[in-house]
């Protein structure tokens, strides 16, 4: 029966049972669009899907079919039924000489399971803050329940100016901008990720954000762009612009300063930079439930362009030091302390923010972990 849901009713990529009559669910916490299956409709209450949700990352690219209201896919006439094919399935695997008309009854028999089990569906659960928001699906199908979940392009448009305007003027990168949508209940729930990217888009030729890419090129106003994770958005409220002169005014050409030489030319006077250099040593630290919580701190904190000294971390959780083999960072120390398995890192080598984001993501962490950073900033 379970089978059958997965494979002939809501079949596709990414779904699972929520519930099954036996064993533990397995759902894999990721990025990806996830479509988790009740097997009951009696409860749709928040506090019956938080503890599986506890400990998750992603928790808002994961919605959840549930039967209509005061059903349940539990009843025994459908288990009965689901026993019966499942017999039949397994007379037809062993035996040669069966008797005419086996293959029709069992047609017959998984037809009829499917059409029971798609009369007891007609709602999908989206999880928004603390709560559930229940939404009428017509069909018991994959296409039906992503109609309903998946928000208007006005709607992210919307979530994604209201992100922009908390980061400030520090911007924040279009990968943690996204995964504000996947991570935060209260975003909306993103089934394609070209939403946020024609968002991003249309945005940036209204005026309402700015774009700049990691060489340093800004985009405002443009109608042609290519979105890269790497990009970081700014709100129009943080753009400052050259300001342009007044029609009509005329400016009489600059005239050359410096020294003339002996053929008659101007030599220009050498210029001078005066770079004013900041330490701030150490910043306060900054603690996090999550990894992409962490960064996303970090990523709004830290300047592109500051130099990051003895970088302190630590975590507490199930981390194992032979997880930083493949890492290739020189001069790490680490040290271990208590049961609690807690692991503090002291990174001896000078990174900017960038560096330091890129560990960050490719360190291997427990599910569930605290994190506390401190570090030693230059900023120019």
């Amino acid at each position: 029966m379970e089978r059958m849901l997965i494979e002939d009713i809501f079949k596709g990529p990414d779904v699972y049972i929520w519930d099954p009559i036996s064993g533990q669910a397995q759902i894999p916490d990721t990025r990806n669009f996830r479509i988790a299956i009740s097997l009951d409709g009696n409860d749709i209450s928040f506090e019956r899907f938080k503890p599986n949700l506890a400990g998750t990352t992603y928790q808002n690219t994961l919605v959840i079919a549930v039967p209509k209201k005061g059903t349940t896919v539990k009843s025994t006439g459908l288990i009965e039924m689901a026993k019966r094919l499942c017999a039949g399935e397994k007379i037809w695997s062993e035996e040669k000489d069966l008797p005419a008309g086996f293959n029709e009854i069992m047609l017959d028999e998984k037809r009829n399971l499917i059409e029971r089990l798609q009369e007891k569906y007609g709602r999908v659960l989206k999880f928004a803050g603390d709560a559930t928001f229940p939404k009428a699906i017509s069909k018991a199908t994959r296409e039906d329940i992503i109609n309903a979940v998946k928000p208007d392009v006005d709607n992210v448009k919307s979530t994604i100016l209201q992100i922009a305007q908390n980061t400030g003027e520090k911007g924040i990168r279009v990968d943690l901008l996204q995964d504000d949508f996947y991570v935060k209940r209260e975003s909306p729930t993103i089934t394609d990720q070209g939403i946020i990217t024609a968002a991003l888009k249309e945005l940036c030729k209204d005026r309402e954000i700015k774009l700049t890419s990691q060489s340093g090129v800004d985009y405002f106003g443009d109608r042609n762009v290519t979105i890269a994770d790497s990009m970081f958005v700014y709100h129009k409220d943080f753009v400052k612009e050259p300001p342009s002169p007044e029609p009509g005014l005329w400016m009489p050409p600059r005239e050359q300063v410096g020294i003339e030489s002996e053929e008659g030319g101007v030599i220009a006077p050498p210029t001078v930079e005066h770079i004013k250099t900041v330490t701030v040593p150490p910043m306060g630290a900054i603690s996090a439930t999550a990894k992409p919580e962490l960064i996303d701190k970090i990523d709004r904190e830290i300047n592109a362009d500051d130099v990051l000294k003895e970088v302190d971390l630590s975590i507490s959780g199930g981390l194992e030091s032979d997880d930083l083999d493949n890492l290739g960072l020189p001069r790490i120390k680490v040290i271990e302390t208590g049961s609690m398995h807690s692991i503090r890192l002291i990174l001896k080598t000078e990174m900017d923010k960038r560096d330091l984001v890129a560990f960050l993501r490719g360190l291997k962490t427990p599910k569930r972990a605290t994190f506390e950073i401190q570090m030693e900033v230059v900023r120019g």
